[in-house]
């Protein structure tokens, strides 16, 4: 086995495992009781599997990224008795059940003997179960699938026969421990003697694993079609055994990858070990899913249980030593899958797939759908029910529809959901009040310290997210600068700002004014204000009206009377999207034919991503790649303001047909800082206004763009006459 710099002899691996089996065994685990494995792929995730088969015990991996809730759930489900872990003493959602951590754990005291049923808390049988790999659940709740050692035993022997693997060969295991394919991986390996790749646990495909693949001179693998697209077939040569599982494998991709190795079709619903059919692939030809592998019956059966002819569309149903035993708990669900087998002995059963097939005079298997709402994506069977349930739990939603779409880049779910916006709960609505007085709290303490020296330079708080420290004074001024123009090329005259704060764009927009109303949560940032303007006896104070209110407060503002109306910097403290746009709702109401509301600094929701691992990156030390993945995960799941996707304002437009522009732009600005990469402007134009449609403008990737000088030159061969508005933009 070589795991990076690490390499273990089959020996080694026998003797760790089984030392650790020994330390398992001493811990309560035999046959019939699961260990939890919460490990990433590593030795130690070898070593881990091969130890709790040996001591008889069910192996029961968790993805230590999934939720809390989901981890639990799964330790709770099986019953767990201990947690393996590697790199850490810590599992959430393990509760009191003892944790074990592999690396540095001392093993010297613990016999390499072979592990007998004399040593073990009950004889092993070739029927109990060896692992558990939980699937996605129509009702939301996942299906642990219980697999027995009989299926595996049977499985590793037909792989040995299909693909001809010897001692010379090495295998890759890259698939998640909580896909069966994983366990393939190590079966697949051990079956033949070959030299076992271990993958690194953050690389899955693309340039990275072709790498991988070339170093290490692989020459077998099993992956999704999704990931075989990704890799580099040129600098390949070496992978002459290829197999294709987990989602459909498109002929175009048997074309590109098939001449010159022996590349293979697997199918096999997690319910049955691993895979049960497997064609050979051969370019040109059709892609089907092949005959069953030894030991496996498969039938192609109609509603009334009767086989089907060749040719005729029917349901699959499997039985055999590589049946799955049911579902954890699931008695119920059990019997509904797992149905009493007409044709064989009394007391077996048969497991029905839910996938149409059809016989080929071959006696090949072509695969031509599902009976039911389950998908297979990425290796990964996902009721499609149990998202929908999902999203059906938020109050918010009214309907719910989840899909599988088919772009450029792959498969993808999309849901789709209906929202009822008067959903609102008294939770909702005191929820909300709570947070807008928080962020007036804090606010209040910010304004309530020293003022600064000059009025309407006040940029205290604005702190870089990458150091925590003070963004530079000649940054904010270009910042501030910039968000003036803007405001001002809209020709502002009777002006109304919500969320004023300090003062910095009053005192550059305010004089050139016939009116500016300015308005702020915070009764202390609005005495600064006043208190400001009158010590410096500015000559345009009398035309500024200054108001202590929350941004949804209008009462006392003349409707149809403002042509300008500035939310800076200010939309992210809000509690929601719904109370966002409240305030827009209210702010139309107050703006007069032609005018415009200019909402800006908005925190993009696209760019959040990008933006978390910037940050994590610039304070990540020494941190590896799994430890900047897992602080930008905790720091998007923590994130308090709101952030919104510009997608928001032209949805928002939709169904306001007084809101004829919605004109979006990033910021502009030299420097190099967060506000300028992941924030952006909008300006909503009310009726009547001279809009310029983008619609039919071209979309392009950044791929396309051919760099910042391809960037240039395509903005400025579309540049609009100088005739054009170039302020508005139709809300499609």
């Amino acid at each position: 086995m070589i795991d990076g710099a690490r390499a273990l002899s089959y020996r080694e691996l026998d003797e760790w495992s089984t030392r650790l089996a020994r330390k398992l065994i001493d811990a309560g685990v035999g046959p019939e009781r699961a260990v939890g494995v919460a490990i990433g792929r590593c030795a130690e995730l070898v070593v881990a599997w091969w130890a709790v088969v040996k001591a008889g015990g069910i192996y029961a991996p968790v993805d230590l990224d999934h939720p809390v809730e989901r981890i639990a759930s799964v330790l709770d489900a099986v019953d767990a008795v201990c947690v393996l872990t590697c790199g850490t003493d810590d599992v959430a959602g393990a509760g009191t059940r003892p944790i074990v951590r592999l690396d540095g754990l001392d093993l010297s005291a613990c016999s390499a003997q072979e592990i007998t049923d004399a040593d073990r808390l009950s004889p092993l049988r070739a029927g109990d179960t060896a692992y558990l790999i939980f699937t996605s659940g129509s009702t939301g709740v996942p299906k642990g699938v219980a697999v027995g050692h009989s299926g595996m035993l049977g499985w590793a022997a037909a792989q040995r026969e299909l693909f001809g693997l010897g001692s010379d060969a090495r295998v890759l295991m890259v698939a998640s421990p909580t896909f069966d394919a994983s366990v393939g991986e190590l079966l697949l390996a051990a079956g033949s003697g070959a030299a076992l790749v271990v993958a690194p646990p953050q690389l899955y495909a693309g340039e990275a694993l072709t790498a991988l693949l070339h170093d290490q001179r692989v020459s077998a693998a099993i992956l999704t079609p999704t990931v075989i697209s990704t890799l580099d077939r040129a600098r390949l040569d070496r992978l002459d055994t290829l197999v294709a599982v987990g989602e459909a494998c498109l002929p175009e991709l048997v074309d590109a990858w098939a001449p010159g190795r022996q590349m293979f079709n697997g199918y096999g619903p997690s319910e049955t070990t691993i895979w049960v059919t497997c064609a050979r692939l051969s370019a040109g030809e059709p892609v089907r899913i092949g005959a069953p592998i030894s030991g496996v019956c498969a039938r192609v059966l109609d509603a009334w249980l009767n086989p089907v002819p060749v040719g005729v569309v029917g349901e699959l149903y499997l039985s055999g030593p590589a049946l799955g035993h049911g579902y954890l708990g699931r008695v119920e669900l059990t019997a509904e899958r797992f149905v009493a087998n007409p044709f064989g002995a009394p007391g077996t059963r048969m497991y029905r797939t839910g996938d149409l097939v059809r016989w080929m005079s071959d006696g090949t298997l072509d695969y031509l759908g599902r009976a039911d709402n389950q998908i297979k994506l990425r290796g990964q069977r996902i009721e499609l029910g149990e998202i929908e349930n999902t999203l059906l739990a938020c109050p918010q939603v009214t309907q719910a529809a989840v899909t599988v779409a088919d772009t450029a880049t792959g498969s993808h779910l999309v849901a789709y959901v209906t929202l009822d916006h008067n959903a609102t709960t008294d939770r909702d609505l005191q929820q909300d009040a709570e947070d807008v007085q928080e962020w007036q709290h804090l606010y209040d303490d910010l304004y309530g310290a020293d003022l600064a020296a000059n009025f309407g330079e006040d940029f205290r708080g604005w702190n870089s997210s990458y150091t925590g420290e003070p963004i530079p004074l000649e940054e904010m001024v270009e910042w501030r600068s910039a968000t003036v123009d803007r405001i001002k090329s809209l020709r502002p005259r009777r002006v109304l700002e919500i969320g004023a704060g300090s003062g910095l764009l009053l005192s550059q927009i305010a004089p050139h004014c016939d009116q500016y109303v300015a308005t702020d949560f915070s009764a202390v940032a609005i005495d600064n204000l006043a208190r400001a303007m009158e010590r410096l006896q500015l000559p345009w104070r009398d035309r500024v009206e200054l108001l202590t209110q929350p941004a949804h407060v209008t009462d006392g503002l003349p409707q149809g009377h403002f042509d300008t109306i500035i939310l800076n910097s200010v939309v992210q403290y809000f509690p929601n999207a719904g109370y966002l746009a409240q305030v827009i709702d209210k702010a139309m109401e107050l703006l007069a034919p032609g005018g415009a509301v200019f909402i800006g600094d908005i925190r993009n929701h696209t760019l959040q991503g990008a933006f978390q691992t910037a940050i994590a990156l610039a304070r990540g030390d020494a941190a590896d790649a799994a430890e900047i993945r897992q602080r930008v995960r905790h720091a998007t799941l923590g994130e308090t303001e709101l952030l919104l996707a510009p997608e928001f304002f032209t949805s928002w437009a939709r169904s306001r047909p007084e809101a004829v522009g919605i004109d979006i732009r990033v910021k502009r600005g030299m420097a190099d800082n967060e506000l300028n990469r992941h924030r952006y402007d909008v300006a909503i134009h009310k009726a009547p206004a001279a809009v310029r449609s983008v619609a039919d403008e071209p979309t392009l990737t950044w791929a396309q763009c051919n760099g910042l000088r391809g960037l240039r030159e395509t903005l400025t061969s579309r540049r609009p006459p100088p005739s054009a508005s170039p302020t508005s933009r139709a809300p499609d």
